[in-house]
């Protein structure tokens, strides 16, 4: 039986990718609230900087989306340049369509950034020049040439909008100024650095001008003085990506070594500094100034908002998850583990708020929780355990990736480990430590899936080697060897109510054995066109769930060994599903999108219900109507009802008897009363009675008194499919006058 896609679980929420790299704008809209700016992927998003919730949305074609810069124009108004170096005007949350484009550069444009106040975008191309173009107008207004001799890589606006200058940086390590009342060079500030310029600042008061690159250095200018050379340089000995004043004495920098210093400009001292951000190794790309706050935006796509007082963390985002590999729900929190060594916990609101877990060195690719215990597999081959988000112990001995880790279903006193070096551990935890009980080599190859069965006196695994094992709890004993999968076995599970196991294998099926003594297969379930990646029982045992590399989840009816719901879940592959005990699913995909599906299978059956119990009640109602000869709302009901062959019986009685020119003027009476919508559907029923000779009658009398009233365009799509059969049913109808024309004058021949 093939199984239709079916509304049996609904998304309730879901938690997306809201930043994937690239420049952060900051926006302020009419009431003067911050916005940021951020992409992900083919979606630009101004957000909430205190919730990541989107204010406004542009979403651009996957196959149209070729931009490699952005800014801001004001609070919804975007200008982006692409891959073909032309510049595009969109509004924020309107269907995406430019305003208005046009052509920029000859060699690529790196960089561009635009006027808070006026209609003006600076950009800087590969061919090392500047132009300044009217956004507005869509010409350029400015070429500036002659000053870097290599590709610019920052651009600044005078923050004044009486003082037009302008200020941009090179590769070379050269800052120039630029007068655009007289398009030139006022300033040329070479051989302060030696490397790439990354950032550059001016001071609210307007008379410092600040430079930081990779050279490690940190530069101040006085823009008040004629002279070319700094007034201070200050070494901070990291490669700086982000700098800028946070008041006209403080300034901050942040770069390669994930931490965001606080500097004090008259001394060059460092007066503050955060924790490290992020993934130890990963740079801090960015940093954004909000009125209150410092937002880090981390290479490992981490967003950190900073107290500015002492640089703590307030709260923190992640942009992209990357691929989510495993889930749980611990201490009513959603826990994930991803490419990262950090475990994720967000509540289960989904909000975009996240709390980090650090203990790995490695990613963590396995999670299993009970209560407020929870354990960690990671590629550093350990695992650790966890009690209320605080870590308790680390299992160690294995010498490969752990790549599943499970405990007991009726305490946390038992936690099995496994491993790619084909081990299979179990540990003895007491609430404070994990003493190892046994080791045992477990499978030829890899070891993807670990579990224990419903009474704990057992442990099954699952392996590359495309064989399932059953191992005794007590002394490690294989207890049997299943076989039958013809590619390896991702996962496994054991019916909570009944001797009965379910296997997922990439061999696209799902394996159902009996856990008695032969092990023998029961059913074989096939439906997923890709790997089957994970499967979980329902709280009763009725019903199967499992999820795939082709990004569906079906639901299975044991006892009929069918597929009774698939639903279109993810794009892409789905390594992690959870069943909860309220029968909501959860699903984690290689593209580092979770969602919540709720079980709507009670709902759906009780509109079910109420919709029989409404049918019953109208149909009393129509019989009711016919009795009393109320003929119009009686059609109106039928109509209602979805029951177009009732309703032609029902015109069939009131035509019966009647001449046509009666039949006509009684329809006239019923249908008056209708509406253009009611007509288009009683004309297409017409249109449906009408392809056949013995309901002609009726459907041209119907036809007769809807044209005669009605000349809406929209019937004449309608018309066009009646007209053919019309028209064929009077050429027979003419052929049947003539026979019986020949068949009375044979008659009367014959007399």
């Amino acid at each position: 039986m093939l199984a239709s896609t079916s509304s049996l679980f609904a998304v309730d929420k879901v938690l997306e990718p809201i930043y994937t790299g690239g420049a952060c704008h900051v926006s302020v809209d009419s009431t003067e609230k911050e916005l940021l700016l951020m992409r992900s992927g083919s979606l630009f998003a101004l957000r909430d900087p205190e919730t990541g919730i989107a204010a406004s949305i542009l979403q651009m074609d996957d196959e149209e989306n070729n931009v490699t810069v952005f800014a801001m124009k004001d609070a919804q108004t975007l200008v982006t340049c692409n891959t073909n170096n032309v510049f595009e005007v969109w509004t924020m949350g309107l269907p995406a369509s430019p305003i208005h484009s046009w052509k920029a550069h000859a060699s690529p444009i790196l960089v561009l950034t635009h006027h808070a106040t006026l209609p003006l975008l600076a950009t800087g191309s590969a061919d090392h020049g500047v132009r300044v173009w009217d956004s507005s107008k869509s010409y350029c207004t400015h070429n500036l040439k002659g000053v870097h001799g290599a590709i610019v890589t920052v651009l600044a606006f005078h923050p004044d909008p009486s003082i037009m200058h302008l200020f941009s940086a090179s590769e070379d390590g050269t800052i120039a100024v630029w007068d655009l009342h007289e398009s030139r060079a006022i300033k040329a500030l070479k051989g302060a650095h030696v490397s790439s310029v990354t950032a550059l600042s001016v001071s609210t008061c307007g008379g410092l001008l600040l430079s930081a690159g990779r050279d490690q250095i940190v530069n101040i200018w006085n823009l008040n003085q004629a002279s070319t050379k700094p007034t201070k340089t200050i070494a901070v000995l990291e490669a700086v990506e982000s700098a800028g004043w946070l008041t006209d004495k403080l300034f901050f920098t942040a770069g390669e070594k994930g931490i965001v210093r606080l500097w004090d400009a008259a001394s060059g001292q460092c007066v503050l500094s955060s924790a490290v951000l992020g993934t130890a190794g990963h740079s801090i790309t960015q940093v954004k100034l909000l009125r209150e706050q410092l937002v880090a935006f981390t290479s490992d796509l981490f967003i950190f908002y900073l107290n500015p007082a002492d640089l703590s963390v307030s709260r923190t985002m992640v942009g992209h998850h990357g691929e989510i590999t495993d889930l749980t729900i611990c201490n009513d929190r959603v826990v994930l583990s991803t490419n990262g060594p950090q475990l994720r916990l967000y509540q289960q609101e989904l909000t975009h708020q996240c709390r980090l877990l650090v203990g790995h060195d490695e990613a963590v690719i396995s999670l299993v929780s009970k209560d407020e215990v929870m354990v960690s597999g990671s590629r550093d081959h350990t695992a650790i355990v966890w009690n209320d988000f605080e870590m308790v112990c680390k299992l160690v001995g294995h010498t490969d990736v752990v790549s599943a880790v499970s405990m007991g279903n009726k305490s946390t006193a038992l936690i099995a480990t496994s491993s790619a070096d084909m081990t299979l551990k179990l540990w003895n935890f007491n609430g404070k430590e994990a003493k190892l009980a046994w080791t045992s080599k477990a499978h030829e190859k890899d070891i993807n899936h670990v579990c224990f069965t419903p009474n704990d006196k057992n442990i099954i695994t699952t392996s590359q080697d495309k064989t399932v094992r059953i191992w005794k709890v007590e002394d490690g004993k294989l207890l049997g060897t299943i076989k039958g999968h013809k590619r390896g076995v991702w996962s496994a599970a054991v019916s909570p109510v009944e001797q009965l196991l379910a296997t997922a294998s990439a061999d696209r099926t799902i394996k159902l054995w009996s856990l008695g003594e032969d092990f023998s297969c029961l059913k074989t379930l096939e439906g997923h066109n890709n790997s089957v990646l994970c499967i979980e029982f329902s709280k009763d045992g009725s019903r199967l769930y499992s999820a795939g590399s082709d990004g569906l989840v079906k639901v299975w009816d044991i006892k009929k060994s069918e597929c009774i719901c698939t639903i279109d879940a993810h794009s892409d592959r789905i390594w992690t599903m959870l069943r909860t005990e309220d029968e909501t699913l959860l699903t984690g995909d290689a593209s580092g999108i979770l969602k919540v599906w709720r079980d709507m299978s009670e709902e759906e059956a009780l509109a079910a219900q109420m919709l029989r119990d409404e049918t019953i009640i109208k149909e009393q109602q129509l019989s009711n109507m016919i009795m009393r000869k109320d003929y119009t709302n009686a059609i109106l009901l039928a109509m209602q009802l979805e029951q177009p062959h009732r309703l032609y019986t029902f015109f069939g009685q009131i035509v019966d008897g009647r001449s046509i020119q009666e039949s006509i003027d009684l329809l006239a009476h019923l249908l008056a009363a209708f509406d253009e919508t009611q007509i288009g559907k009683l004309t297409c029923w017409i249109r449906d009675w009408n392809t056949s000779l013995k309901r002609a009658y009726i459907s041209q009398l119907l036809l007769h008194v809807i044209l005669k009233k009605h000349k809406s365009p929209a019937l004449k799509e309608v018309f066009g499919h009646i007209q053919p059969y019309t028209e064929r049913h009077f050429e027979k109808i003419d052929d049947l006058l003539i026979g019986s024309h020949l068949i009375d004058f044979v008659v009367n021949k014959i007399k």
